[in-house]
Order: C-alpha cells, then sequence, then structure tokens
C-alpha cells in the first residue's frame, strides 16, 4: 500500500462548507515498518478559505513532521505535499489537516480498525490546536492520509519493460467524460450549500437535521435522456428535484428565508446562483421552475422550497 485510502473510501462522502471555523482533522495510522512517505489530503470541491496544512504526530503526542505546504491546492482532489518524503519509524501517528471545508464519510471506522498491508487506519480524531495534536475521537473519514508510502525493506519495483521497435502502442480509453448521476447530485448539494450557507445531502436522507439556517437534499431526476443527437454526444436529467429546508412553516422568518431562496435575482437567489456555478460534473444546469410545499421530517414539519433543474452533458462517444 502506497496510501491507506483508496478511491473507493470516497463512496458516500459529503462535503461540509466552512462553518465550523478552521479545524485540525487527523486520521490516526500505525505503520508496521519505518519508511519513507509524503502526505496527501481530499480537498473539498470548493476553495478553502485558510492555508492548507499538513501535521504529523506521533504517539508521545510529540510533532514529528510540519507544518508542511500542498504542492498543489486543487479542489475536489488529492493533494500531496511538496518537498522531501519523511521518514517515520513503526509506530502510530495522527496525520492532521488543516483546513475550514472539508469532505467526509461517516462511520467509516465504526466498524473499529481496517488493516490494510502495512498499513493500518485507527480512527479519526478532530481538533482545532495547531500545538498539540487532536484527541477527539471520530468514526468519520477526513482523508488526511500517507502519500507514496514506501517501507525501507521493499524492493525495488521491476522496471516496466520498453516496447520492442515496431510494437504498436496502444491508449488507454478515458473514462468519465460523460454524466454521472451520482456526481452531478453531488455538485448540485455543494453548490447550495455554498450559496444558501446551509448544509446539504446528495441524496434522499432519512435522518436529515434541520438547524437553524435550513438544511436541504438533492433527489432524483424525473428522467434520463440518452443519445440527445445523432451522434450519440449529448445526454441529461430533466426535473432533478433540489429540496431546501427551513423552520416551522407557519413563521415569518421561515417565509422570509425561503423567499429570499426563491429571488429570480439578488444575493440569496439560489437559482440566479446556480445558474452562474461553473458546474464539472455537466456542461450546464438550468432551473426551470419551482414551488413552497410543507415537508414532514421525523414528525416536524418544515417549510421547503422545492426546484427542478434540467441538467445537460456529454453523452456516449
Amino acid at each position: 500500500m502506497v496510501s491507506f485510502y483508496t478511491d473507493d473510501d470516497l463512496v458516500g462522502a459529503q462535503q461540509f462548507p466552512g462553518d465550523e471555523g478552521t479545524l485540525q482533522l487527523a486520521t490516526e495510522i500505525t505503520t508496521a515498518k519505518a519508511g519513507t512517505t509524503r502526505f496527501r489530503a481530499r480537498f473539498a470541491n470548493l476553495a478553502l478559505g485558510v492555508t492548507p496544512q499538513i501535521r504529523v504526530w506521533d504517539a508521545g503526542d510529540q510533532l514529528v513532521a510540519g507544518p508542511l505546504s500542498f504542492s498543489t491546492t486543487t479542489p475536489g482532489q488529492w493533494n500531496s505535499t511538496s518537498g522531501a518524503k519523511t521518514a517515520l519509524p513503526a509506530g502510530t501517528y495522527r496525520i492532521t489537516f488543516q483546513t475550514d471545508r472539508y469532505v467526509a464519510r461517516t462511520g467509516f471506522f465504526s466498524g473499529g480498525p481496517i488493516g490494510r498491508g502495512d498499513l493500518t487506519g485507527i480512527t479519526s480524531r478532530v481538533g482545532t490546536s495547531t500545538l498539540a495534536p487532536p484527541t477527539s475521537v471520530s468514526t468519520a473519514a477526513f482523508y488526511a492520509d500517507l502519500d507514496d508510502w514506501v517501507a525501507d525493506d521493499d524492493p525495488d519495483p521491476e522496471p516496466e519493460p520498453e516496447p520492442e521497435p515496431g510494437d504498436p502502442v496502444v491508449e488507454e480509453p478515458r473514462v468519465g467524460e460523460s454524466l454521472r448521476l451520482a456526481k452531478v447530485m453531488d455538485e448540485i448539494a455543494l453548490a447550495v450549500s455554498a450559496i444558501a450557507g446551509i448544509r446539504m445531502y446528495g441524496y434522499p436522507n432519512a435522518d436529515i437535521r434541520v438547524g437553524d439556517a435550513g438544511a436541504g437534499y438533492v433527489s432524483y431526476p424525473e428522467q434520463v435522456l440518452f443519445n440527445q443527437t445523432y451522434s450519440r454526444g449529448t445526454a441529461g436529467y430533466t426535473a432533478v428535484r433540489i429540496c431546501m429546508l427551513t423552520g416551522n412553516p407557519w413563521q415569518k422568518q421561515s417565509r422570509d428565508r425561503v423567499a429570499r431562496w426563491a429571488d429570480a435575482d439578488g444575493p440569496s437567489s439560489v437559482v440566479a446562483r446556480l445558474e452562474e456555478w461553473a458546474w464539472t460534473t455537466c456542461d450546464d444546469l438550468t432551473v426551470m421552475d419551482g414551488r413552497f410545499e410543507i415537508e414532514t421530517i421525523a414528525g416536524i414539519d418544515y417549510l421547503a422550497l422545492v426546484l427542478f433543474a434540467d441538467v445537460d452533458g456529454s453523452g456516449r462517444d
């Protein structure tokens, strides 16, 4: 293993906006062998509002590396630390990522430690201080990780054989260019949370918690469209349901909040901001219409603004 987390571990992860201030989010990892490594973190899809840094603490709460800067800070991607690799003896470490917007998958460590080769993920931890390692335990995955880990006794990899003269060079097919519904739903949730300042989920969530600022979720489209041109080059979704929830339906402050969200333009207009959003998972999103509803969750009524959006993107090549 050159890292602990795999891309499969990102399935089910959610984006969390910067409403909790600057956090120190750590993955506690045990290395069975001594080795050398850089470090990495998965960045949220929205640019961070603080300078991201990595710090590494040992089991005795001693800082053994950092603060380390990143060679890149690309939203929505793994980003690695710059500079020379760090030598780590066998032991347990808290790899800590400083951030104000983050990606997390709840319950990841709920079954206990996870072993992968020479690396074992123990748990996650949360704190705020840069002077001591974070101590509050969390079962969520925060995606602070080793990068290009090499144990000291690992053999050097065999070099790739050079192609014989005249051998054809075959390129791997491009993957991920066409529409992917789950990714589109996640990005819509991220966009709305960034615009309206509320916690949004990229799927209908039975356990959603509606706070003072509101909450919401993205539900499935009414239709999935294929082969929208003769060359099969475009596809789309119609009437993707975006449900934004606020407080008591019978209170004026609830009306005022959804009214601002529903404005055709202005600083609080969700419609205007969605159509200005720089989409990465689709070519275009257009809000077609909306309506006000009363939605009941866990026996409590909430006032809801429900928007319906059409999405266009690439189909099959």
